[in-house]
């Protein structure tokens, strides 16, 4: 199934049909359910690690940071396709990772 957004109108492309914010079909409401928990998953992390970079600047963090900022999309899809009990594991850059499989930012 080819799926897009523009995000601006929240539009969505789905087999061959053009689906606006305004559609009522269940299936428009599904997907757009699904990417907008998507694009909240993605700004999270990207605003974690924003803020970690910026504690890693002024010396609050006394350890190398492998950012992830640019890969947010990775692991959101990736964690949204594992079901709840499955596990990931990082070898570095994995807070998106720990982000998008739901955990806390508090507890990171």
């Amino acid at each position: 199934m080819a799926v897009f957004a523009e995000m601006s109108n929240i539009s969505v492309y789905v087999c061959g049909h053009y689906h606006s914010h305004f559609c009522k079909s269940e299936l428009c409401a599904i997907i757009h359910f699904m990417l907008l928990e998507t694009y909240k998953k993605m700004f999270l992390i990207r605003t974690a690690e924003e803020q970690i970079a910026d504690y890693y600047i002024k010396n609050k963090i006394m350890s190398l940071v492998h950012f992830y900022i640019g890969q947010e999309a990775i692991a959101v899809g990736i964690c949204d396709a594992l079901k709840k009990d499955d596990r990931v594991m990082g070898n570095h850059r994995s807070h998106g990772h720990y982000l998008a499989k739901g955990s806390l930012v508090c507890q990171m």
